[in-house]
């Protein structure tokens, strides 16, 4: 739920990081917004597992193809599901006519992402490595995931924001 309303709230122009979500039970607050997050990686990454898992996991160079698409069309999927607010936002139309509107800008996007998520898990392995404090190195860690996962949104929410009249998302009512 925060890491959503960081992407809706970066997209709206907000320069300050939106506040923690009201606590509105387990269903709402807890299972509803893993999900989505379930639902976007299924979408994303699922064809990848399931053509490695089912049908002929040998191929590497078409497994490889499939992933590397998922993961081009995650940052995109995450955006159009945080401003949309509904899982009908998945609806590859909508984010391939996207990601082809804005392609240099997604590009560079999606270059950013990647270059943080990997720098972010090598720290983080580095730290399991190097320090010898049992519980510090995997404190530090998961608060540099989640510092990670922070700027990853609101890079997403500076996409949609900078570029929304390229995109030209229909939103009525928002």
């Amino acid at each position: 739920s925060f890491l959503k309303s960081i992407i809706a709230t970066t997209a709206q122009g907000d320069d300050e990081m939106p506040d923690w979500p009201e606590y509105g039970g387990w269903g709402e607050s807890g299972f509803h917004p893993f999900f989505e997050l379930l639902a976007v990686f299924l979408v994303c990454l699922g064809p990848g597992y399931c053509y490695v898992w089912f049908v002929h996991p040998h191929q590497a160079w078409l497994a490889l193809t499939l992933f590397i698409g998922g993961l081009a069309y995650l940052p995109m999927a995450l955006l159009a599901l945080a401003i949309y607010d509904n899982l009908a936002a998945l609806n590859p139309v909508l984010v391939l006519l996207s990601i082809m509107r804005v392609p240099l800008e997604y590009a560079a996007t999606c270059l950013v992402l990647g270059v943080l998520v990997l720098s972010s898990g090598e720290a983080a392995n580095w730290l399991r490595e190097n320090v010898d404090v049992p519980i510090i190195a995997p404190m530090v860690a998961e608060f540099l995931s989640l510092y990670t996962l922070t700027v990853v949104m609101r890079v997403a929410g500076l996409l949609y924001y900078s570029k929304k009249d390229r995109l030209n998302w229909n939103l009525r009512g928002k």
